[in-house]
């Protein structure tokens, strides 16, 4: 099942399972991004733009276009003509989706210092409820606790709407994906750190387009072992 990951950088929440437990089974694994509604330097649209990048070992391919579908195929096509011993084409390959940070709540909680774990998430829960209005069954959340430079333990929390996460986990199902982990661009550095990625490639991969480069039936393909 799907699941939010806060990724943030000092991982000492519980209920977060450590990255490699995630991908140690699976030789081909993809990240996408949502890049940006606005390209440099053209007027605000309503058009989102993706960027997505397949990860086998110390190899990396990557596209933007402007449809996630078309994109997605094209790039898992692309893996296999250009990585000819890859096997089980029918395979739900894995995926973790980073959607804009607008699209989340992210926030700070103090402690208490008798709160157990559970009393964490509970507290993070309720207070992003209480944010975003809906009930809490409503949720996915997940959190990260630190020890301040004061000596306080403070969660950070990254919550969204779970009806945000369903059709993506749909659209992607039947492009046989598997939606693994959904989170924030905005970790897009402690996911390069989980991940073993050079954070050089996620930046150029899903940095703004530029003026006209996604044309209609646009696609740009980029590989290369230097990049991650």
């Amino acid at each position: 099942m799907c699941s939010i990951k806060a990724l943030f950088p000092y991982l000492e929440s519980l209920s977060v399972l450590p990255t490699p437990t995630l991908w140690s089974a699976s030789p081909l694994r993809f990240v996408v991004s949502a890049v940006s509604a606005v390209p440099a330097g053209i007027q605000p649209s309503t058009v989102k733009t993706w960027a997505a990048i397949a990860t086998r070992g110390h190899q990396t391919l990557f596209r933007r276009a402007e449809n996630l579908s078309d994109l997605l195929v094209q790039l898992r096509a692309d893996c296999f003509e250009n990585w000819l011993d890859l096997k089980n084409p029918s395979r739900r390959i894995p995926m973790a989706l980073m959607l804009e940070p607008t699209e989340f709540l992210e926030r700070e909680l103090q402690c208490a210092a008798h709160w157990r774990p559970d009393d964490i998430a509970a507290e993070c829960c309720l207070e992003a409820a209480s944010q975003l209005q809906v009930p809490v069954a409503q949720l996915h959340m997940d959190f990260e606790v630190q020890l301040s430079a004061q000596g306080h333990w403070v969660a950070k929390y990254l919550a969204c709407l779970q009806k945000l996460v369903q059709p993506y986990r749909a659209q992607l199902s039947a492009l046989n994906f598997q939606l693994e982990v959904f989170t924030s661009s905005s970790q897009s550095e402690a996911l390069c750190a989980s991940w073993g990625l050079q954070f050089e490639t996620i930046a150029h991969a899903f940095r703004l387009p530029y003026p006209g480069e996604l044309a209609h039936g646009y696609f740009e393909l980029c590989k290369g072992s230097d990049l991650c």
